[in-house]
């Protein structure tokens, strides 16, 4: 049986392949394990903006956020949700927080 964080490497390889189907199968199950894997959320967070599906997006990278709040990427990627959700504030508070966070980032 593999690790948690082996299926995490196995699903963002699919993801990366554009196998988002067998990706986000891979990420429910993380979660079903780990509800908090900051990770598992995150990526299945931008797995959802990336189909389409913003306010899931949103939902989970805040997840990933509360379970892990340290962690620029989220941070940024929320920004990319909250802008695609039509909410430039938040968005821009976001960006804000990732720049907090890692201020020598100029992506």
């Amino acid at each position: 049986m593999a690790t948690v964080g082996e299926a995490l490497a196995v699903a963002l390889d699919h993801h990366l392949a554009g196998r988002v189907e067998d990706a986000e199968v891979l990420y429910r199950r993380i979660l079903d394990v780990d509800a908090r894997n900051a990770a598992a959320l995150h990526l299945y967070g931008v797995l959802c903006a990336q189909t389409g599906r913003v306010p899931d997006a949103v939902e989970l990278i805040g997840r990933a956020i509360a379970s892990d709040p340290g962690i620029p990427d989220y941070h940024v990627n929320l920004a990319g949700a909250l802008r695609a959700a039509g909410q430039p504030a938040r968005a821009a508070e976001a960006f804000r927080q990732a720049l907090d966070l890692a201020p020598d980032r100029l992506d």
